[in-house]
């Protein structure tokens, strides 16, 4: 009886067990959207909490482990209405929770699992850093206020990239902008006055391909009001830097309310 009764505890704690361990994850992607890392990392946050989740729970299934996690992974993707294809990475996460599961030797063997964990922290670790870097780097569409400054014009920018440094409340936003000169000359007012003063910080920002110095020839426009060492005062404020040589703008946008 004593047996039966902590089977039966155990069934109990598995569901709030894999609920528990899926949202304490959802809690530290949104502390690293706090801190300005985690929109580089949406796609492997669902999949490591799903992971967690689905492991923590098949573990503490006291039978039929393998069947636990699927119906867990099905389950997670229900209750969380995601669309596709943010569902498919909840669903990678259990079926990688699934076959640890599964294949683990028996019994367990504790210098394997601490490697297991150590590599896969190693690849999540170095995942994230990829995506704080920007790599690999993929156009996106313009924005709506490139547009409608350049119109037809929009036809010369060969590549165009954002990066989001994330933000809760104030955030801040990067372009990489590859067009000819007369296109920049033709943006640029739109976003800020000319400038020869570069801050810098704007050296120090994240994505592997933004510049680390001051190109020799350069065009520089800044927003009223834009400061580069603090958060400024309320708004949307733009600073551009055009590299002549290599064709590409810069800018870094602060959107602070």
């Amino acid at each position: 009886m004593p047996t039966n009764w902590r089977k039966n505890t155990r069934w109990i704690v598995v569901p709030l067990a894999s609920y528990v361990t899926f949202y304490v994850t959802q809690l530290a992607m949104f502390l690293f959207l706090i801190i300005g890392v985690a929109d580089t990392g949406m796609y492997a946050f669902m999949t490591v909490s799903s992971f967690c989740a689905v492991l923590v729970g098949s573990i503490i299934a006291p039978t039929h482990r393998v069947a636990t996690g699927a119906i867990l992974s099905v389950v997670l993707i229900l209750v969380s209405r995601l669309p596709t294809p943010e569902w498919i990475f909840i669903l990678a996460g259990g079926v990688i929770a699934i076959l640890l599961v599964r294949f683990w030797p028996r019994p367990v063997n504790i210098k394997k699992l601490v490697i297991v964990f150590g590599v896969i922290l190693v690849i999540g670790l170095g995942e994230l850093y990829a995506r704080y870097k920007d790599w690999p780097a993929h156009p996106d569409p313009l924005p709506s206020k490139v547009v409608r400054i350049l119109g037809s014009d929009t036809s010369r920018i060969r590549d165009f990239y954002t990066y989001n440094a994330g933000g809760f409340i104030d955030s801040w936003e990067l372009w990489r902008i590859d067009a000819p000169q007369s296109t920049i000359e033709k943006l640029a007012p739109g976003l800020g006055e000319p400038t020869q003063t570069i801050p810098k910080q704007f050296y120090d920002l994240a994505p592997y391909y933004w510049p680390r110095s001051m190109p020799s020839h350069f065009l520089a426009y800044q927003s009223k009001g834009f400061v580069g060492n603090g958060r400024g005062e309320d708004g949307t404020y733009y600073f551009l830097l055009y590299d002549i040589g290599t064709q590409r703008a810069y800018v870094w946008i602060k959107n602070n309310f």
